[in-house]
Protein backbone atom coordinates (compact mmCIF):
# COMPACT_ATOMS: atom_id res chain seq x y z
CA UNK A 1 0.00 0.00 0.00
CA UNK A 2 1.35 3.48 -0.86
CA UNK A 3 0.44 6.87 0.56
CA UNK A 4 -0.01 10.18 -1.30
CA UNK A 5 3.70 10.79 -1.70
CA UNK A 6 4.32 7.24 -2.95
CA UNK A 7 5.83 5.90 0.27
CA UNK A 8 5.13 2.29 1.14
CA UNK A 9 2.85 2.07 4.16
CA UNK A 10 1.36 -0.79 6.08
CA UNK A 11 -1.33 -0.71 8.74
CA UNK A 12 -1.04 -3.29 11.48
CA UNK A 13 -3.20 -3.67 14.56
CA UNK A 14 -2.05 -4.99 17.92
CA UNK A 15 -3.84 -6.01 21.10
CA UNK A 16 -2.95 -7.09 24.60
CA UNK A 17 -1.92 -10.72 24.88
CA UNK A 18 -4.61 -13.09 26.10
CA UNK A 19 -2.30 -15.61 27.73
CA UNK A 20 -2.73 -15.76 31.48
CA UNK A 21 0.20 -14.30 33.43
CA UNK A 22 2.01 -12.88 30.39
CA UNK A 23 2.30 -9.23 29.41
CA UNK A 24 3.01 -8.52 25.75
CA UNK A 25 1.43 -7.26 22.56
CA UNK A 26 0.30 -9.54 19.78
CA UNK A 27 -1.11 -9.10 16.30
CA UNK A 28 -4.83 -8.40 16.71
CA UNK A 29 -7.37 -10.94 15.47
CA UNK A 30 -9.81 -9.72 12.79
CA UNK A 31 -12.80 -9.73 15.19
CA UNK A 32 -10.87 -7.56 17.69
CA UNK A 33 -9.96 -5.14 14.91
CA UNK A 34 -13.56 -4.91 13.73
CA UNK A 35 -14.82 -4.24 17.26
CA UNK A 36 -12.24 -1.48 17.73
CA UNK A 37 -13.07 0.13 14.41
CA UNK A 38 -16.75 0.29 15.30
CA UNK A 39 -15.91 2.86 17.94
CA UNK A 40 -16.54 3.26 21.61
CA UNK A 41 -20.01 2.91 23.00
CA UNK A 42 -21.75 5.99 24.38
CA UNK A 43 -24.75 6.78 26.53
CA UNK A 44 -26.75 7.25 23.32
CA UNK A 45 -26.29 3.52 22.62
CA UNK A 46 -27.97 2.80 25.97
CA UNK A 47 -30.70 5.39 25.36
CA UNK A 48 -31.61 3.62 22.10
CA UNK A 49 -32.43 0.49 24.13
CA UNK A 50 -35.23 2.31 25.99
CA UNK A 51 -38.52 2.52 24.06
CA UNK A 52 -39.89 5.95 23.15
CA UNK A 53 -43.22 5.15 24.84
CA UNK A 54 -43.80 3.19 28.03
CA UNK A 55 -41.09 1.63 30.15
CA UNK A 56 -38.66 -1.31 30.19
CA UNK A 57 -37.06 -3.14 33.08
CA UNK A 58 -33.71 -1.69 34.14
CA UNK A 59 -32.23 -5.21 34.29
CA UNK A 60 -33.46 -5.83 30.74
CA UNK A 61 -31.70 -2.67 29.51
CA UNK A 62 -28.46 -3.70 31.21
CA UNK A 63 -28.73 -7.19 29.71
CA UNK A 64 -29.40 -5.81 26.21
CA UNK A 65 -26.48 -3.42 26.63
CA UNK A 66 -24.27 -6.45 27.30
CA UNK A 67 -25.23 -7.96 23.96
CA UNK A 68 -24.29 -4.63 22.36
CA UNK A 69 -20.80 -4.78 23.86
CA UNK A 70 -21.44 -2.46 26.81
CA UNK A 71 -20.45 -3.88 30.20
CA UNK A 72 -22.97 -3.78 33.05
CA UNK A 73 -20.96 -1.24 35.08
CA UNK A 74 -20.54 1.00 32.03
CA UNK A 75 -24.28 0.67 31.28
CA UNK A 76 -25.19 1.62 34.86
CA UNK A 77 -22.93 4.66 34.57
CA UNK A 78 -24.55 5.71 31.30
CA UNK A 79 -28.00 5.24 32.86
CA UNK A 80 -27.00 7.48 35.78
CA UNK A 81 -25.75 10.16 33.36
CA UNK A 82 -28.95 9.99 31.32
CA UNK A 83 -31.04 10.29 34.48
CA UNK A 84 -29.01 13.30 35.68
CA UNK A 85 -29.62 14.95 32.30
CA UNK A 86 -33.36 14.22 32.49
CA UNK A 87 -33.34 11.95 29.44
CA UNK A 88 -34.24 8.83 31.47
CA UNK A 89 -36.58 8.42 34.42
CA UNK A 90 -37.03 5.69 37.01
CA UNK A 91 -40.42 4.03 37.28
CA UNK A 92 -41.26 1.92 40.33
CA UNK A 93 -43.89 -0.69 39.58
CA UNK A 94 -45.61 -2.18 42.60
CA UNK A 95 -45.62 -5.96 43.05
CA UNK A 96 -47.36 -7.99 45.71
CA UNK A 97 -45.13 -9.23 48.52
CA UNK A 98 -42.00 -8.14 46.65
CA UNK A 99 -40.01 -4.97 46.33
CA UNK A 100 -40.96 -2.61 43.53
CA UNK A 101 -39.81 -3.52 40.04
CA UNK A 102 -37.46 -0.85 38.66
CA UNK A 103 -38.14 0.27 35.09
CA UNK A 104 -36.62 2.96 32.89
CA UNK A 105 -38.57 5.33 30.68
CA UNK A 106 -37.94 8.42 28.62
CA UNK A 107 -40.84 10.09 30.46
CA UNK A 108 -41.58 10.62 34.17
CA UNK A 109 -43.80 8.00 35.77
CA UNK A 110 -47.43 9.11 35.67
CA UNK A 111 -49.08 9.76 39.01
CA UNK A 112 -51.43 6.99 40.09
CA UNK A 113 -55.06 7.84 39.61
CA UNK A 114 -56.74 8.67 42.87
CA UNK A 115 -60.12 7.14 43.53
CA UNK A 116 -62.40 9.16 45.75
CA UNK A 117 -64.18 6.90 48.23
CA UNK A 118 -67.13 8.37 50.03
CA UNK A 119 -67.97 6.87 53.40
CA UNK A 120 -71.28 5.13 53.64
CA UNK A 121 -73.33 5.95 56.69
CA UNK A 122 -75.22 2.81 57.75
CA UNK A 123 -76.74 4.46 60.81
CA UNK A 124 -80.39 5.51 60.31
Amino acid sequence: MRNQIDEITEIRYFSHARENGKIFWEEAAPDVIQTSLLGKKTKDDVLRLVPVQGSIGKDVVISKAGTEGIGSNKARGFIAELMAEGQLHIWRLKRKKMRNEIHLSRHPQPEPELVLVTPVNNNP
